[in-house]
């Protein structure tokens, strides 16, 4: 049961069915605008004292409890269904043939229907951005995308910790949950560690991910060299400064002694 609350004037509101699709890597979706086929879907819905498509009247300030019954179909195998309730408000004195567009509101319902209790779980670590040297004048910074290659929703959680050359640990974060869709990516974490010089030679950064429960899905370990490079391109430009006076002079010398 819903909660559907009209903070507007005095309106008429009409329900309709519409597919959810995962979109981008973010962790958002869009509404198909196209009224959903109810036999597209392993799900009967039935709104309980309400009917979709016929609208019905909902005062100014007025709350109305919208209930939505689910009956799942006898699979054999683990399906996520995703889909939104639509409710937006309708003017019924607009002539049929006039183009309007008119405000809505939906609530998501993500659904798996499982015919056991165990889920499969084959969740991906996309491979993240790093530096071949990572310069520790600048933070290191990558996200953390995970792919989820099963059909079933899950949610998944993480931990990322930076070792030293000598696997002293020097940092450790945790990725709090987040929900992937079946069958997309999505960014769980940034990671934005700041450097200092004292963090020199190669570093191992491991990245966990894991079910709430805390069962390990997959674990990465990388290898990112470290080296003051700024500060080592600042040294060699003096360098090179200062060398060519002294070259100038050695040259000078040397047309002198010749002459």
């Amino acid at each position: 049961t819903i909660q559907l609350t009209n903070d507007g004037e005095d309106t008429s509101i009409i329900l309709s069915l519409h597919r959810l699709i995962p979109q981008g890597d973010q962790g958002h979706s869009t509404i198909d605008p196209k009224p959903l086929d109810p036999t597209s879907i392993p799900v009967v819905i039935k709104l309980v004292g309400k009917e979709l498509g016929i609208p019905f009247k909902l005062s100014a300030g007025q709350t109305q409890a919208i209930t939505i019954d689910l009956e799942a179909a006898n699979l054999d195998e683990p399906t996520d269904v995703y889909f939104a309730l639509l409710a937006r408000g309708v003017n019924e004195g607009a002539s049929p043939t006039e183009s309007q567009a008119t405000p809505g509101i939906t609530a998501l319902f993500m659904t798996t229907i499982t015919p056991s209790a165990s889920l499969p779980t084959n969740i991906a670590l996309t491979p993240p951005e790093l530096p071949i040297i990572q310069d520790t004048s600048i933070p290191l910074s990558f996200d953390i995308k995970a792919e989820n290659k099963t059909g079933i929703m899950l949610q998944v959680q993480g931990k990322i910790k930076l070792m030293s050359p000598n696997k002293t640990l020097i940092s450790e974060s945790s990725i709090d949950p987040k929900l992937i869709l079946g069958n997309t990516s999505r960014i769980l974490s940034t990671f934005n560690f700041p450097l200092s010089t004292y963090h020199l030679g190669p570093h191992t950064l491991t990245i966990e991910l894991s079910t709430l429960g805390g069962r390990t899905l997959t674990e990465h370990s990388y290898v990112v060299w470290m080296l003051p490079l700024r500060y080592l391109l600042v040294a060699a430009v003096v360098l090179v400064l200062i060398s060519i006076p002294l070259l100038r002079k050695f040259h000078l010398t040397r047309v002198s002694i010749k002459a």
